[in-house]
């Protein structure tokens, strides 16, 4: 799945809205979306940034000579962040 900042953004603003109540001035709107952006870069940054490590065994399928063989995975695999 991909991280979409514009996702996280309204997520965030959506959080913000509801914490601070429904009386907001057009002025505090904008700056409840312009944090929420700049704070889903900022998640999405960090997320991009992580290794992903995943543990050797997960199946696989092959073709092609033993030299110069292709594959792909058959099981998903569980991998951690670090």
């Amino acid at each position: 799945m991909p991280v979409v900042e514009t996702a996280i953004a309204a997520q965030i603003e959506a959080f913000m809205t509801k914490t601070t109540g429904a009386n907001l001035t057009d002025e505090s709107k904008k700056q409840i979306q312009g944090f929420a952006s700049d704070l889903s870069k900022v998640i999405a940054t960090a997320i991009r940034s992580a290794t992903v490590t995943v543990a050797p065994g997960i199946p696989v399928a092959t073709a092609g000579t033993p030299a110069a063989q292709t594959g792909a995975t058959t099981a998903p695999g569980t991998g951690t962040l670090s």
